[in-house]
C-alpha cells in the first residue's frame, strides 16, 4: 500500500467513526415513543381536566388517571 492509501484510509476511517459516534448522540437524545405518547397524553389530560372535575364520574377518571401516570413516571 502506498502512503497516500494508508493516509487517505485512516482519514475515512476516523470520520466514519466521527458520524457513527455523532448518530449515536442524536438517537439516544430523542425521547422515545412511549415517552413522546406520554407526553401527548399528558398535555390533553391537562385541558380536559377542569371539564372532567365538574362531575363525580370525572373526578374518579383523573384519579385513575393520576395513579396509572405515577406508575408509568416510575417506568420512564
Amino acid at each position: 500500500m502506498s502512503a497516500k492509501q494508508v493516509i487517505t484510509s485512516r482519514w475515512m476511517h476516523q470520520v466514519a467513526g466521527v458520524v457513527l459516534a455523532g448518530v449515536g448522540i442524536i438517537g439516544l437524545s430523542q425521547p422515545s415513543a412511549k415517552a413522546s405518547l406520554h407526553c401527548l397524553e399528558d398535555a390533553a389530560v391537562y385541558r380536559l381536566a377542569p371539564i372532567m372535575k365538574r362531575s363525580e364520574v370525572g373526578r374518579q377518571v383523573l384519579a385513575v388517571y393520576v395513579e396509572r401516570d405515577v406508575q408509568c413516571h416510575r417506568t420512564i
